[in-house]
C-alpha cells in the first residue's frame, strides 16, 4: 500500500524559512571566525595618549597593462599595506583584485609610496593602510568641426 503525501503552501513556506535560518547561521558563524582570525592578524598599537596616524607623502598611479587596455577591462584593486615604522612597505595583501595584471601594478605602485610612519606618543609604530588604485579606460574623443 502507498502512501501520498501533499504538500501545503504552508509547508512549503516551512521549508524555505528553515533553510534560510541555517544559510544566515552559517554566514554568522563565518563572520564571527573572520573577525577572530583578523584580530589574531592585526594587533592593535598599543595605549597611547598621542596616536599619529602615518602620512602619505607621495602615491605613485600604478600602470595600466595594454591587454587590459585592449579588452576594456577596469575597476579598482584594493590593498591592505603595511606602513612599517622605519617608513618602509611591509607586507601588501590584495583585499580584492582585477585581471590582466592589474594587481601587480598596484603593487608595484603601493611599494613606491613614501610616507612618514604613525607615532604613538612620538614614538614611530607600525600600522595597517588601505589602498585603491582605480583603473578606467578612456576612449580617444572625436571632435567634429562643422
Amino acid at each position: 500500500m502507498m502512501t501520498m503525501y501533499c504538500w501545503t503552501a504552508v509547508e512549503e513556506e516551512a521549508m524555505e524559512l528553515k533553510q534560510l535560518f541555517n544559510l544566515i547561521a552559517v554566514v554568522a558563524a563565518l563572520c564571527l571566525l573572520s573577525s577572530n582570525h583578523y584580530a589574531q592578524n592585526h594587533p592593535q598599537p598599543p595605549d597611547c595618549n598621542t596616536l599619529v596616524p602615518a602620512k602619505i607623502v607621495t602615491k605613485v598611479r600604478a600602470r595600466y597593462t595594454e591587454e587590459a587596455r585592449a579588452k576594456n577591462h577596469q575597476g579598482t584593486v584594493f590593498l591592505s599595506v603595511e606602513l612599517k615604522s622605519d617608513a618602509t612597505i611591509g607586507e601588501i595583501r590584495v583585499v580584492k583584485g582585477l585581471k590582466y595584471g592589474l594587481n601587480d601594478c598596484s603593487i608595484e605602485a603601493a611599494r613606491k609610496v613614501t610616507f612618514e610612519p604613525a607615532t604613538c606618543d612620538g614614538q614611530p609604530i607600525t600600522t595597517q593602510r588601505n589602498f585603491e588604485y582605480v583603473f578606467n579606460v578612456y576612449k580617444k574623443r572625436r571632435w567634429i568641426f562643422f
